[in-house]
């Protein structure tokens, strides 16, 4: 093969019987086309065609990759080809690779994507504690929708997880569930000035209705996906609309408001060097009940008539930004 390749004279009839079966009795010039398809006009380069019964898409052909490799390499030393060097090309290469970089990437991403949604929740809540497991619920329901996604399709429909399923649907469901959980506490920390426990009555039973509304539209435009033809879409779209359920039924309903009464006050915990005055909201750095006199908004005769009922009030009297 190397002679036909190089482009040296060689007559078929010379080469050993067992390879000219082999060839199935091929001639000389199609010897030297097939010659030139794996060895390089110099010489220099073979090129070994592999086929395997695995789907080139599978993790498992990616995963295939490395033990060529090491076979190839390992027939190196103690040979003339002990320098050589050894290269896979083909279609499980560059899907290799690429979940190989997305892999590595996928750390960086949830690093970052944790940290960025943790200080703005901190920021916009002026509080430490609460983000904190705010952060951790939606977490852990991640982790429960991506749980649930293997078990439907690698257990009970006998499909693989794509890998690009695990990043992908954890930036969105990150993003969507601190959305969710921070119209929640936002609106607790203004009811909890009655109390902690009375301010979760309140707050879920007053934004129930808009969260669970709009959880069942994202979860249904999600769940719109799985009829796609692609299985890396139907299996995104599976995860990310089972994550915004729990994420609506159980994490906003149950978890968050579960965790805010067990920890009481405590959730409003901010160190006191973070606390300058454009910082702390409601007016409550020198006490709950301070009052700041302002001109008054109502006519005088509208003024004087009797304030509503203790409970007629929700929450807290806001006028032009400042506590009453």
């Amino acid at each position: 093969m190397l002679s036909y390749a190089t482009g040296e004279s060689v007559k078929a009839e010379t080469m050993p019987s067992e390879y000219r079966d082999l060839l199935g009795g091929l001639n000389v010039d199609q010897l030297k086309k097939v010659a030139a398809a794996f060895i390089s006009p110099d010489g220099h380069s073979i090129r070994y065609l592999i086929q395997t019964d695995l789907n080139p898409f599978s993790t498992a052909a990616m995963d295939q990759i490395d033990a060529i490799t090491a076979a190839a390499r390992g027939a190196q030393p103690n040979t003339a080809l002990a320098d050589a060097k050894v290269s896979v090309v083909g279609l499980p290469v560059v899907l290799k690779d690429t979940r190989d970089y997305s892999d590595h990437d996928l750390r960086l991403i949830i690093a970052m994507t944790v940290c960025i949604v943790l200080l703005i929740l901190i920021v916009l809540l002026r509080a430490i504690v609460a983000p904190l497991y705010l952060i951790g619920s939606v977490i852990v329901s991640y982790l429960a929708a991506l749980g649930i996604g293997v078990i439907v399709f690698q257990f009970l429909l006998g499909q693989e997880m794509h890998w690009s399923i695990p990043g992908l649907t954890f930036v969105i469901l990150v993003a969507v569930g601190a959305d969710y959980n921070m119209l929640l506490i936002s609106r607790l920390r203004e009811e909890a000035v009655l109390g902690v426990r009375s301010g979760v009555i309140r707050t879920v039973a007053s934004t129930g209705g808009v969260i669970t509304a709009a959880g069942l539209i994202m979860a249904a435009s999600m769940y719109g996906l799985v009829f796609a033809s692609l299985g890396s879409v139907v299996q995104g779209a599976f995860v990310l609309g089972t994550g915004l359920l729990l994420d609506t039924f159980l994490v906003r309903t149950v978890t968050v408001p579960a965790i805010a009464v067990l920890v009481g006050q405590a959730n409003w915990w901010l160190p006191s060097s973070w606390r300058p005055a454009t910082w702390w909201p409601l007016g409550r750095r020198r006490g709950r009940a301070q009052r700041t006199k302002r001109k008054p908004l109502l006519p005088k005769e509208e003024e004087e008539q009797s304030p509503p009922d203790d409970d007629d009030l929700i929450g807290l009297w806001l006028h032009d930004g400042l506590r009453l």
